[in-house]
């Protein structure tokens, strides 16, 4: 009984994870994420990302959101210098990691950001984020997921300016 009971589950996980269009776990194992922070932020304004991703798999691939269940939107983006208050952002689909390189998003240059946080982000504490990236060999978008330190930066950070219009904490 106790085997069959197991079975069922492993199948009905199965079943979910394939509709939801996820990819195994060794594949995500193979796209590592690390230093990842968010900026401090109040409820209902933006948070900026940033973290190293490396490609461990044997091919290209194509970063397409960093999300959390912490707010309803998020952008992968293009931004020279968000440090500076004249910054724009450009909006970008995906981003390409070769095989075997690297990437950094950050405050200058690529970068990814959470709109209209759900609550309070606090210097030191955590941040659930979930990365979404697929392949030629892995057409299905694989997910990792990983945890980000709520940082308080250096200096300012501006939003950017968006033909769409203005969002909180610009």
């Amino acid at each position: 009984m106790r085997n069959k009971l197991s079975l069922a589950l492993a199948v009905t996980l199965m079943m979910a994870l394939g509709a939801t269009g996820v990819s195994g776990a060794s594949n995500a194992s193979k796209v590592v994420v690390t230093h990842a922070t968010v900026t401090t932020a109040k409820k209902g304004h933006s948070s900026a990302i940033s973290f190293e991703l490396s490609n461990n798999t044997s091919a290209k691939i194509w970063l397409t959101f960093v999300s959390s269940p912490l707010s309803p939107w998020e952008m992968i983006d293009y931004d020279k210098n968000m440090t500076v208050k004249s910054s724009q952002m450009i909006a970008e689909s995906s981003i390409k990691v070769l095989a075997g390189h690297s990437l950094t998003l950050s405050f200058r240059g690529q970068g990814a950001m959470l709109g209209s946080i759900s609550q309070n982000f606090k210097a030191g504490s955590t941040v659930p984020l979930t990365l979404g990236w697929h392949s030629k060999a892995h057409p299905l978008t694989t997910l990792v997921t990983f945890s980000a330190l709520v940082v308080k930066p250096a200096k300012k950070i501006y939003f950017g300016t968006m033909s769409a219009g203005s969002l909180k904490g610009m």
